[in-house]
């Protein structure tokens, strides 16, 4: 009986989650600690490290202790301090302006199982497109994201002197955050109907107010 199960969610998945397989290394470079660029392909691991494989196919997994930021499929990933965790961790840098937002960010990786499969295909495990939250490099060309993704948590910045914010999940308490964040622009949340001032709308928020920002030019604080 689980193996007729397996079979049908084999025929029955999206193609696009059966592609994960194949979706693991994207073309990419990282900065060692000593400032030199090291360009091959990379694939995340999770916040504390990173998979690089060299032209050869040589494999390394390199941590904090050796890299100091990377970039991979058009995201700049930059070694940060996260204080819900205190420890040191890569972030995505998804957008940039007045409020830098970063994501800790865990992509889909290759092997995928038939559990994870069946969760997928029923809602056990959620995976979240982010064409709508795409960063932009210096060119000014969007960012080529993996179309799955799990996020652990978003952070922002809105001075550059300042360290991270963690964003926190609950309703009440991600109000009283980005209300006292976007403070200086009160038309932005006006402007958002309540319904949709919550933590998951978090990059289109964040998007909208440094939007604003830039048509106004606000002084840093």
């Amino acid at each position: 009986m689980r193996t007729k199960v397996l079979i049908f969610l084999v025929f029955f998945m999206p193609s696009s989650v059966l592609c994960q397989q194949e979706a693991i290394f994207k073309h990419g470079y990282y900065i060692n600690t000593k400032g030199d660029t090291v360009r091959g392909l990379i694939a995340n691991i999770n916040s504390a490290g990173l998979i690089f494989k060299d032209s050869l196919g040589k494999r390394d997994s390199l941590y904090p202790s050796k890299v100091k930021a990377y970039h991979r499929a058009g995201c700049d990933y930059k070694l940060w301090y996260l204080p819900d965790q205190q420890r040191d961790g890569f972030l995505a840098h998804l957008q940039k302006g007045r409020i830098e937002l970063y994501a800790c960010i865990i992509p889909e990786t290759g092997s995928v199982t038939g559990a994870t499969m069946a969760g997928l295909f029923f809602g056990g495990v959620l995976a979240y497109s982010i064409s709508s939250s795409v960063s932009h490099t210096s060119s000014g060309k969007s960012a080529d994201y993996d179309k799955y993704y799990n996020v652990c948590g978003y952070y922002v910045r809105k001075n550059p002197s300042d360290s991270l914010l963690v964003i926190p999940k609950g309703n009440r308490k991600f109000t009283a955050v980005m209300y006292r964040l976007m403070s200086d622009e009160r038309d932005v949340i006006r402007s958002i109907a309540d319904d949709a001032f919550i933590y998951e709308n978090l990059p289109a928020i964040i998007r909208q107010y440094n939007a604003y920002a830039e048509q106004l030019k606000l002084p840093l604080n």
